[in-house]
């Protein structure tokens, strides 16, 4: 009985011990595979040094790719306003120029106010070339009274309608889908087809929009104005300061009679008795000659 107990003892004493020996075994290996995990962290802390926020570059690159997809749209504009030398050689060059660049002349005036020669153009050229031809403008120019650039950034609106327009017409094939396969009474189909009407007017509409959009940031606006001042012939200023001088004596010489007669009228009395006396003076004298 007593070997028995001792048996039962041993086993129990032996299997304590394992136990505790497979668990200093898992903490070792544990913390031999914690160390090696700093150890491949400290390693590679450099070169993740250089990623240290992966969202950073991710949104870095998602706005580079947005800003190469969508082309910039921008409608520029010029009012220039210059003096030249020669208005006929100037211009000539200019419309040479405009050529040159791809460009058109929309509209030209030419006129002459007094002694000066006067020309406007409005001018249409690719944005590209918007700047060099403005340069060769700059070259015509003897003084410039004034030049204003206007740029009208309209990228936003032109992606909100692609959005838009793309929408309308995912919705327009799923009616027509809709009207092909599923429309099944009369009255389905007349209501159908009444959406797919609508859809396709607003559809045709922002397309319309679209192109005007795309042809207006396509080409630049330039509004000049040519001006060349010519001096008037000194014979010439001297006519017409002598008819100036004629007409201002002939006004002087109208206003003189009109204030003299303006005083009789207003010393109308005292003018009466003045004839009167002469009157009554003259009858005095003939009665004393008679006498």
């Amino acid at each position: 009985m007593k070997a028995l107990n001792l048996l039962l003892i041993s086993i129990l004493v032996l299997c304590v011990s394992c136990s505790q020996s497979h668990k200093e075994h898992k903490d070792n290996s544990f913390a031999d595979h914690s160390e090696s995990a700093k150890m491949t962290n400290k390693t590679s802390a450099p070169s993740d040094a250089s990623f240290a926020d992966p969202r950073e570059s991710v949104s870095s690159q998602l706005i580079d790719d947005n800003s190469e997809y969508y082309d910039r749209k921008i409608i520029k504009t010029a009012n220039y306003n210059i003096e030249v030398e020669n208005i006929d050689g100037s211009r000539q060059q200019i419309r040479n120029q405009i050529a040159a660049l791809d460009g058109f002349i929309s509209s030209m005036d030419e006129s002459r106010r007094g002694s000066n020669l006067y020309c406007k153009m409005s001018i249409r050229v690719p944005n590209g070339n918007f700047d060099q031809l403005l340069n060769s403008i700059n070259k015509e120019s003897k003084k410039t009274n004034y030049k204003r650039i206007n740029s009208n950034d309209i990228t936003e609106e032109y992606v909100d309608i692609e959005s838009r327009l793309s929408t309308k017409k995912e919705v327009k094939n799923r009616y027509t889908e809709i009207l092909r396969k599923k429309a099944n009474t009369v009255e389905e189909v007349l209501n159908t087809e009444e959406k797919i009407r609508k859809l396709q007017e607003e559809i045709d509409s922002k397309e319309g929009r679209l192109r005007f959009l795309s042809q207006a940031s396509s080409l630049s606006t330039i509004n000049l104005e040519l001006i060349q001042k010519m001096e008037e012939p000194l014979v010439a200023q001297v006519d017409f300061l002598f008819a100036e001088q004629l007409k201002d004596a002939f006004g002087n010489g109208l206003f003189m009679i009109t204030q003299t007669l303006l005083i009789f009228v207003n010393f109308w009395p005292l003018v009466l008795l003045f004839f009167v006396l002469i009157v009554w003076k003259r009858k005095w004298i003939l009665t004393r000659v008679k006498v």
